[in-house]
């Protein structure tokens, strides 16, 4: 493993519909393979709630929240994706 990078997607402004999932994601560099990675709401809120947090298709990391409550909610988010060229 080689080529070490931290890549972190600044979501704002992003709107949660009630119930609905909302699903984001960081994108590696062309070449790099995602190895890890994670989100920090920037907004707090006890209303929004981390569904899932895993790799998606090797190259990026993809996050799904929910909205808990019945109204619309907006929050930021850092979604991070860790990357490194295997070898």
């Amino acid at each position: 493993m080689s080529g070490y990078v931290v890549v972190e997607s600044l979501k704002t402004d992003v709107t949660l519909p009630p119930t609905d999932p909302v699903t984001l994601s960081a994108s590696c560099p062309v070449g790099k393979n995602v190895i890890g990675g994670g989100v920090e709401l920037l907004t707090p809120s006890r209303n929004i709630l981390l569904q899932d947090s895993h790799p998606h298709g090797g190259t990026a990391w993809r996050v799904t929240l929910v909205n808990r409550v019945n109204n619309p909610a907006t929050a930021d988010f850092r979604v991070t994706a860790i990357c490194a060229t295997l070898d």
